[in-house]
């Protein structure tokens, strides 16, 4: 069965599972009239109530009241990541605004224990700086907390107590972690390493005596510690050989932890202590977001696989059983029809191990082979995992081949491989593309003739860096909204964003030469075959004036490049009707130029 453009579009499926206090339902965000939106969805069976209706935009993160009563939802203008903040009825009404400023980012941090106020940062006061700030939900009366905080968030506040977990990413791997008593106003470091750390996935103890989190410390992997408020010392519970990327406390002390193993998820429960327990669930895709019920006996996660989109499954604990939370969720339709992709492994040019997802079209190949495209994840602090991908699944369909592989500097495979690609090493990835591309052209049934190069944001920067370098392998690209030159990107780049991507770039006033000679468009005179770019109007990480200097340049010199330019979109596009154009617009690109049906 053929799978076309607007039924991938539609398997949106749901994540963000929160109980309610009583745990007879779900808060989810979830698809609504081609947006994520917010709804509540009965475990009993009944049918789920959307409850926000705000503006046609869609709703980032949703985040219920102590009581249940109320929720905060984060809601941006065109994807611009500008999050204004909404109070709605969890049981359904109507929403009221809570700030209304479109310049300004407010990221909300936590509800106060009583639920008559909420905690968030704001960088209206300085645009690259982040100060916290306590809103009165009855009043409306706003009280700054804490000032010049860096992509500034907040834990839950301490139970029965006054401690605030303050976290500031200096970069990927770089978290400092404060605890701030709101009566007092004192801010206590929490040093996690002797080195920089990287910390995520803050939870308190039902006492609040231990503020459990993720971390690295001294290790490669991100491992399970837990801080004593009393003694000021961390105790290291659970270090796999992989990282523990999320984790959350059952009432009574038991953990859950989703462990990523070769871009697979794996759930483990774990014992107070960090002790295994017998129940662990590997179910073949990723899981992203988990809540314990309020008894304790079951566990919501958002799980999707490379043929199925998000859904929310609850496991009873006691049983070891799991079930959907909707019966018919419109992710799971089309898996049947949809192709599972092959985990595969080689050494790269220095010995180095490389891994990636090998999809390969149903049935036979035609007599020249199928065409090939490898796409290229951005970050660089990021991972191809097996979730699906709509754009892979739209190629695969339409017969290519495609490899989405996992070079040095992608996360999921410990802090070192993740920083193989720094600086001056940083080409370094590159040449792990030429590697791949090579893997490529020894595998049966591929046309070694007919090999394209995709990737977005960071992604755009390796796929011209490699159709620079590797003139030979390419037969044609596709740049999705990506960096071209780096000294231009941090320069107009969110200022939010300037000090925490020139940690893992580099300083273009502190090593100009460097940013210069990284830049693929120092190298773009070497680019000869045909290029795709697409880029959204509002995106506020890599602006579309990175992509209006690669397309210009070519251009100028008479190089084939078609530009697709997607209005009121960010950075990934959100509406469906622009998605189904930069799907579509690609894959003819690719027909054309690999003269697909020849």
């Amino acid at each position: 069965m053929a799978v076309a453009i607007d039924e991938l579009i539609g398997l949106d499926g749901f994540s963000q599972p929160a109980f309610t206090p009583d745990g007879s339902a779900l808060l989810c965000v979830g698809p609504g009239d081609g947006l994520m939106q917010a709804w509540r969805v009965p475990l009993d069976g009944g049918l789920p109530r959307r409850l926000s209706f705000v503006r046609n935009e869609r709703v980032m993160q949703a985040r219920l009241s102590p009581d249940g009563s109320q929720a905060i939802l984060s809601v941006d203008a065109g994807g611009d990541e500008h999050a204004q903040l909404w109070l709605v009825p969890a049981a359904g009404g109507e929403a009221r605004q809570l700030t209304d400023a479109p310049s300004v980012i407010h990221t909300f941090g936590t509800w106060t224990p009583d639920g008559k106020a909420i905690l968030y940062a704001a960088n209206a006061r300085d645009p690259s700086r982040f100060d916290l700030h306590r809103m009165d939900l009855a009043s409306g009366k706003v009280e700054t907390l804490l000032k010049d905080g860096q992509t500034l968030s907040t834990g839950g506040v301490q139970p029965n107590g006054n401690l605030l977990p303050v976290i500031e990413d200096l970069s990927h791997f770089n978290t400092d972690i404060s605890l701030l008593d709101l009566r007092s106003g004192e801010r206590k470091p929490i040093r996690i390493a002797e080195r920089t750390a990287k910390s995520m996935a803050f939870r308190w103890s039902k006492d609040g005596s231990a503020l459990y989190f993720s971390a690295d410390g001294e290790r490669d992997f991100l491992g399970i510690g837990r801080y004593l408020v009393a003694h000021s010392r961390i105790d290291w519970l659970y270090a796999p050989e992989a990282d523990v990327e999320s984790l959350a406390l059952a009432p009574d002390g038991r953990i859950a932890a989703v462990v990523n193993r070769d871009g697979f998820s794996r759930l483990e429960l774990l014992s107070a202590d960090g002790r295994p327990m017998p129940t662990a669930i590997e179910p073949g895709g990723v899981i992203s977001e988990i809540a314990w019920s309020p008894n304790g006996g079951t566990l919501a996660y958002a799980f999707s696989t490379p043929t199925a989109g998000s859904r929310i499954r609850l496991l009873d604990v006691a049983a070891g059983t799991v079930r959907s939370v909707m019966a018919d969720e419109p992710a799971g339709r089309l898996a049947g029809d949809l192709v599972e992709p092959e985990l595969v492994r080689f050494a790269s040019f220095d010995g180095v191990r490389l891994s990636g997802f090998f999809y390969r079209p149903r049935g036979a190949p035609p007599a020249r082979g199928w065409p090939v495209a490898m796409m290229v994840h951005g970050g660089p602090e990021w991972q191809m995992k097996a979730f699906l991908r709509y754009d892979v699944q739209n190629l695969v369909e339409a017969g290519y081949a495609v490899f989405t592989p996992n070079v040095r500097g992608s996360t999921g495979y410990g802090r070192r491989y993740a920083s193989l690609d720094d600086r001056e090493r940083r080409m370094d990835s590159v040449r792990d593309l030429e590697v791949c591309g090579r893997w490529l052209r020894r595998q049966p049934g591929l046309d070694p003739q007919r090999m394209a190069i995709l990737g977005e944001s960071y992604g755009g920067f390796m796929v011209l860096s490699a159709l620079a370098e590797q003139p030979d392998l390419w037969q044609a690209g596709v740049d999705v909204f990506g960096v071209v030159n780096f000294e231009t990107l941090l320069r107009n780049t969110g200022p939010w964003r300037r000090d925490h991507r020139a940690a893992e770039y580099g300083d273009p006033l502190e090593d100009p030469d460097l940013m210069r000679w990284l830049s693929p468009i120092s190298r773009a005179g070497r680019i000869k075959v045909p290029l795709f770019v697409t880029h959204g109007d509002r995106d506020p990480r890599v602006p579309k004036s990175e992509s209006d200097q690669i397309v210009a340049f070519l251009k100028g010199r008479g190089g084939t490049v078609e530009y697709q330019e997607l209005k009121y979109e960010g950075h990934g596009y959100l509406r469906a009707h622009n998605r189904r154009a930069a799907y579509d617009g690609i894959r003819r690109f690719l027909d054309r130029h690999l003269a697909k049906n020849e």
